[in-house]
């Protein structure tokens, strides 16, 4: 199996950390940002006007007199080694949290630094890579031969690899500092480098010799990146079909597959020893800044504010890592979570399987550049200038306790929507059963009037609002109830005195006795009508008095015609026998409770037309 050094993001575990003159501009903008929003990342206070202590900090390691650029940990991790803008590499022990050495003599700031045993080695924007004893903090050699700033340096034990911004990298012999190779072809900056030793050629697994030599590959702003052959310092290949930089750099466990991430925002993957492109995984919205290869499955995090995990077999998307702010700046998957920093001062803890955040760490004040585990401590490196060490213990059962919270909240929406529910009928049925109720006292009102009615005898008169039918037994001369203008099979106003549309009495004779009547009100008007009765003695009377009614009144309205006079008395007899056929056969009660509800029809239009008038 192959053992590679030099993963493509900014804080490798095996080698050297640093930042691109893309990393400096995003470091500007950050600063600018947190100037212009002073309140975006503020430390909370406590009452008494202290900081209050973050969730989760175990403490903050300081020394640094201006921002941290990178970082890197040891292979034992028992030591963490840091490099900043104030040109100074700083080693600090993991367990007691203080620094135990300071490496001095940069002239500028330090871009990249590596712990190889007991040495320690630095990168800077002075054009020198430095070789240290941890120990003693003293420079044994310094590395001169590049002409602009050190991006990357990778230090495998036989060899020391660097790249820069003057478009070449180059080969060391760590122990002497004798240049070996120098790797020209790249048109623009080389960034990204990774270092994929030979296999063991007496292993039965190797078979073709020939292709089993150590790589070199490097990754450039011109959007290519080149595998380089250790011997001659020759380019083998040339991965050319990115649309912008190569920014980052990783391979799968057999060093047969190579993955680059641009800042044409996709990954693809090579056949290391051809070339030939694999796949391209298309997603990301931004440049893709760093990448991680664990088993079958790719982690990356880009400057579109997001992380993602792929299958590298098919090359799907599949999980998406949220809430980042700003740009990921690193990724970590280990023991099934991902650990992330942010360019929005906070690193998380997400689930690697769900995709869900476990825990926020939030403490820093600017851009966090470095990222580094050490047993259950998480250490972050910033702009801030401050280390920053946090509590990992127990991440797994948060998982859990993560889920049953959420099962909890989604228990309890269930039973608050339920009873929402059984609250709703229960009003329904409340209103329900009240609408029942009033219908039921309508009907036996109505029944009861009807009944009422019912009870008489009908004969063919009028029915009053109040007092039943009106019979033709009123011919002695006593008074009768008001009646109410309409028949009770005849649903039209009756004139009883003036012709329909005539202001003026009209007087005729009587159909019985030639007498003639005289009317109360005309239908069609408004107005009263008067005119001299022949009952109250020749007082003037209205259509709203009490007045005596004789024989003649009851049985039918007064016409000025023969015509008008046949119709009248055609639908009064017409009316009669209508009663006589429904009141003469007690015994039908379906046809009784017919004239029941037409009884209570007549009786709201009487009043209807009572009220108009």
């Amino acid at each position: 199996m192959f053992r590679f050094l030099g993963l493509g993001d900014n804080s490798p575990d095996k080698m050297g950390s640093g930042s691109s003159k893309k990393m400096k501009e995003i470091k500007q903008e950050e600063k600018e940002r947190k100037n212009n929003d002073n309140s975006a990342n503020e430390d909370e206070l406590n009452d008494d006007g202290t900081k209050k202590k973050s969730e989760f900090l175990l403490t903050t390691m300081r020394g640094h007199k201006r921002g941290i650029n990178c970082m890197a940990i040891s292979e034992d991790g028992e030591r963490i080694i840091t490099g900043g803008e104030d040109s100074v590499a700083r080693v600090w022990n993991t367990t007691s949290h203080k620094c135990k050495t300071i490496l001095s003599g940069h002239t500028q700031y330090i871009n990249c630094v590596q712990l190889s045993e007991e040495f320690a080695f630095t990168g800077s924007a002075d054009n020198t890579v430095r070789k240290w004893t941890v120990e003693t903090g003293v420079c044994e050699i310094v590395f001169e031969g590049h002409s602009a700033a050190i991006n990357r340096l990778i230090c495998t034990g036989d060899f020391l690899f660097t790249s820069s911004y003057d478009r070449t990298a180059m080969c060391w012999d760590p122990e002497d500092g004798e240049l070996l190779h120098i790797f020209r072809g790249h048109k623009r900056g080389v960034t990204p480098l990774m270092y994929i030793p030979a296999e063991d050629a007496l292993k039965d697994e190797v078979i073709d010799i020939d292709t089993n030599k150590d790589l070199l590959i490097t990754g450039s702003a011109d959007g290519y990146a080149k595998s380089w052959d250790m011997d001659t310092g020759d380019c083998l290949v040339n991965f050319k079909g990115h649309r912008g930089g190569v920014l980052c750099l990783s391979a799968d466990v057999t060093g047969q597959i190579l993955y680059t991430g641009s800042a044409d925002c996709t990954i693809r993957s090579w056949n290391i020893i051809t070339g030939e492109v694999l796949k391209t995984f298309e997603g990301h919205q931004s440049a893709v800044i760093c990448i991680q290869i664990n088993k079958k499955l790719m982690y990356t995090g880009s400057s579109d504010n997001s992380a993602k995990c792929w299958a590298t077999e098919f090359g799907d998307c599949t999980r998406m890592y949220l809430g980042h702010r700003h740009t990921v700046s690193a990724v970590r998957a280990h023991e099934g979570l991902l650990y992330t920093a942010c360019g929005d001062s906070m690193a998380r803890v997400y689930d690697a399987k769900s995709g869900a955040l476990i825990r926020t760490f939030k403490g820093h004040s600017l851009m966090i550049t470095g990222l580094q585990l050490a047993g259950k401590k998480l250490f972050t490196s910033s702009y801030d200038g401050r280390v920053m060490v946090w509590d990992c213990k127990d991440i797994k059962e948060d998982i859990t306790t993560f889920g049953d919270e959420e099962e909890e909240k989604e228990r309890k929406k269930q039973k608050k929507k339920e009873a929402k529910e059984r609250k709703r009928k229960k009003k329904q049925e409340e209103r329900d059963a009240k609408k029942r109720r009033k219908q039921d006292e309508e009907m036996n009102r109505k029944n009861a009037k009807a009944g009422g009615a019912g009870s008489r005898p009908a004969t063919g008169g009028i029915i009053a609002p109040d007092s039943g039918p009106i019979t033709s037994a009123a011919a002695d001369g006593e008074k009768s109830r008001p009646e109410t203008g309409k028949s009770i099979r005849n649903t039209r106003p009756t004139t009883s005195g003036t012709e329909a549309g005539d202001d003026r009495p009209v007087t005729g004779k009587s159909e019985y006795n030639g007498r003639p009547d005289t009317s109360a009100t005309s239908s069609m008007s408004s107005r009263p009508v008067t005119g001299r009765s022949e009952m109250d003695g020749g007082r003037p009377v209205t259509g709203k008095s009490e007045r005596r009614m004789t024989d003649e009144s009851r049985s039918g309205s007064v016409s000025d015609s023969d015509d008008d006079r046949d119709t009248d008395v055609e639908m009064a007899e017409e009316a009669d026998d209508m009663d006589d056929d429904v009141f003469g056969e007690e015994d039908k009660e379906e046809e009784k409770e017919e004239k029941i509800s037409r009884d209570i029809e007549a009786i709201s239009r009487n009043m209807d037309y009572e009220m108009k008038s």
